[in-house]
């Protein structure tokens, strides 16, 4: 089993610990360095939006920059997706277990595992070239 990372949020008023695996976190770092190479200001000026798709409903996880000094000069869009198939036995477990100690003390908590498929979409807010007046 690859070696993953957690994070604990907040979607739609539940908590949620959000469980991704530390090769997906570098595929996705390479590709929004990539994408940033030839920005005015490079990664420094990307305001970063992540998404979850879990059961057909997209919800907005976060938004990051590296640099909040900089303007920011376009966004990236990270779609992420819920992997209920690979996860699921442990995620079952998991879950039922957590449930049964969480719901002692009155906690709504659930686990999302994310899959390796994901997308990226770039949006410049600037121009390249002057509008002409």
């Amino acid at each position: 089993m690859t070696e993953s990372l957690s994070t604990t949020l907040f979607i739609h008023g539940r908590r949620c610990n959000v469980v991704v695996s530390q090769e997906l976190l570098k595929k996705i770092s390479a590709d929004i360095i990539r994408m940033s190479q030839n920005e005015p200001l490079g990664v420094n000026g990307c305001s970063i939006e992540v998404r979850l798709e879990r059961g057909g409903v997209i919800d907005h996880l976060c938004e990051l920059r590296y640099d909040t000094d900089s303007e920011c000069m376009f966004r990236i869009i990270v779609s992420l997706k819920e992997d209920e198939k690979q996860w699921y036995g442990i995620n079952n477990l998991v879950t039922q277990i957590h449930s049964m100690l969480c719901c002692r003390h009155g906690l709504l908590h659930f686990w999302v595992y994310i899959g390796r498929a994901y997308k990226l979409e770039k949006i410049k807010l600037y121009a390249m070239h002057p509008l002409p007046r």
